[in-house]
């Protein structure tokens, strides 16, 4: 009975803790580079939209597959951003969840029941800046004042591509 007890304990603590426990130092395998977050001029007759994710314990196994409009665009692991470059547009946002690994499986069980799901709605203007935070608990991305962006992505590693994302 104790040893069905101490399976039970681990289980759920692996399910709280988003599977630190089984890929030991929480690195989500999302593609990510060298490149450290420094704001960039935004291009002529462009907009660009900032989304970033803070490093959190829970859900950190998570990579969500990120689209705009249909396209993926990047995979947001736990801590980092992405800078998308796109031409002034309607962009619907939405999401899934990477399916693979022992953590998903054990913490993931009903995620991806269709989708890909809303994450948010953005009508981007030419010349304009656009700060998009990525949370858990349903995921959703809301937009944020630039100062608050900036303090949560300096020192932030950004996502990579997926093949050619940006217009």
């Amino acid at each position: 009975m104790a040893l069905i007890k101490s399976v039970l304990v681990c289980a759920v603590l692996l399910i709280c803790c988003g599977g630190c426990l089984v890929v030991g130092n929480c690195d989500t395998g999302a593609p990510a580079s060298a490149v450290v977050y420094g704001e960039r001029p935004v291009p002529a007759g462009k907009s660009l939209v900032y989304i970033y994710r803070e490093p959190h314990t829970a859900g950190s196994v998570n990579v969500f597959r990120i689209f705009a409009n249909g396209k993926e665009i990047t995979r947001v692991g736990n801590g980092g951003y992405y800078d998308y470059t796109v031409d002034p547009s309607h962009i619907d946002f939405t999401w899934l969840v990477i399916q693979d690994g022992l953590a998903y499986v054990i913490s993931n069980p009903l995620t991806n029941s269709g989708g890909p799901f809303a994450l948010c709605s953005l009508d981007a203007e030419a010349g304009n800046v656009y700060y998009l935070r990525f949370e858990l608990g349903p995921p959703q991305m809301r937009q944020v004042f630039k100062e608050d962006a900036v303090k949560a992505m300096t020192g932030m590693h950004r996502f990579a591509d997926i093949e050619s994302a940006s217009n």
